[in-house]
């Protein structure tokens, strides 16, 4: 697996829970907790080893239930311990038989997973420990009651190992830890900050000509592994069209692509065969893919811990990568906001399409006296590249996350 020495949440994780202790740890992404929590767990089932389910893995996604089931089949590939990844958008039928069959570790979203207990597919008799991963996450996206449900339905008065990583820690959270968990040991790595790795560049753009200053971009600094963030589907679909118009090969997942195409982009981007991956927040959980070498966002997030973790996209498990962020005028209150949690001020690069509009529209400097040789009459309310009305400012919401189907 080419591991050469553990990450900080590995060198400090991996002990207690070989231990037995529960762990509750704070840590950004990209930090190599994936590894921190399954070796250690795996190591145990092995030398263990029963035909029952040892292990349950809740996440958000199925994106990262998918990526951290990739983890343990190959962790796992010359021992007795399988996994299932076990997520909707999928017939239920094979997940249903995997469960039946007791797979030693389940990795599940809490929504299908309850769709198989209802079912009688799982009853988790003698499970060792339960994971939860990005827990804040699941916590956003409305899937807390969910988690509770499963955790009601498990076997009473069993002792099991509780591991629960999360970027944040909030109330419902905290009290999740109180609950159920025995004297955990509390880790807290780099909350809240990019790794120091990522070089962050801004670039302020009229809304008309945000299309044109990314493919100067993508052409300037070459395509080699290339993330780019948008906010809205029909966005990420609009902006794939335009790059492929433009002679790049785009890839792009959302949620509302079909679980074999978004399956089908992320072996490409990941194989090296397709550069460039235009995504969704939602859809961009469990992206893990090693020499990302860019993230651009294309509109800029609604709140910083957004903004960490698409960034955190690149630069992973101590690389280097580079993020740059499209913003126009609207978005500078968002900047602002971002730059406060950092702590610091991001630098700027201007340049012929880098430079914002004097007007919020993000309407052309007229020239002489009401001449508009070679433009088109204006007829209406312009639109920004992302598709709001470019005159309509959004309020700054520090907590607000994007819809669960993005």
């Amino acid at each position: 697996m080419r591991y050469v020495r553990p990450t900080p949440i590995q060198a400090q994780v991996i002990r207690p829970i070989l231990e037995g202790r529960d762990v509750v740890a704070n840590a950004q992404t990209g930090s190599g907790k994936t590894a921190a929590f399954l070796l250690p767990l795996m190591d145990h089932a092995v030398k263990n080893f029963t035909d029952t389910t040892q292990i349950l893995i809740l996440a958000p996604t199925r994106e990262l239930a998918c990526q951290i089931d990739e983890h343990a089949l190959g962790f796992g590939y010359h021992t007795s311990v399988k996994s299932i990844a076990v997520y909707g958008g999928v017939r239920m039928e094979n997940q249903e038989q995997a469960l039946r069959e007791n797979t030693s570790i389940v990795v599940a979203t809490p929504g299908r997973l309850l769709d198989h207990q209802r079912y009688g597919s799982w009853r988790f008799d003698n499970l060792k420990a339960v994971v939860f991963d990005e827990a804040d996450r699941m916590l956003d996206m409305g899937f807390w009651p969910d988690v509770k449900s499963i955790m009601d339905k498990l076997p009473q008065g069993k002792k099991r190992q509780m591991l629960l990583f999360s970027a944040t820690m909030p109330g419902p959270i905290e009290q999740l830890a109180k609950q159920w968990m025995h004297d955990p040991a509390r880790i807290k790595i780099g909350l809240q900050r990019p790794p120091t790795a990522i070089t962050q560049m801004l670039y302020p753009v009229a809304p008309n000509r945000k299309e044109e200053l990314l493919i100067r971009l993508l052409k300037e600094k070459g395509v080699s592994s290339t993330l780019v963030f948008v906010g809205t589907k029909t966005g990420a679909d609009r902006l794939k069209k335009r790059l492929d118009r433009a002679g790049f090969h785009a890839g792009v997942i959302h949620g509302d692509r079909e679980q074999k195409e978004r399956d089908r982009v992320m072996n490409e981007f990941r194989s090296g065969s397709l550069e460039l991956l235009v995504a969704t927040d939602v859809a961009s959980r469990g992206i893990d893919v090693s020499g990302i070498s860019h993230v651009i966002n294309f509109d800029v997030p609604h709140d910083t811990d957004t903004y960490i973790h698409r960034i955190g996209r690149t630069a992973r498990a101590e690389a280097v990568g580079e993020a740059y962020t499209l913003y126009t005028r609207e978005d500078e209150y968002k900047i602002k906001a971002i730059e406060r949690v950092l702590g610091r001020e991001l630098p700027r690069e201007t340049g012929p399409e880098s430079t914002p509009s004097p007007h919020a529209s993000g309407s052309s400097q007229r020239h002489g006296s009401g001449s508009s040789h070679g433009r088109r009459p204006h007829s209406g309310p312009r639109r920004s590249s992302s598709g709001h009305h470019s005159d309509r400012k959004r309020r700054f919401n520090p907590g607000r996350r994007p819809a669960q189907g993005q």
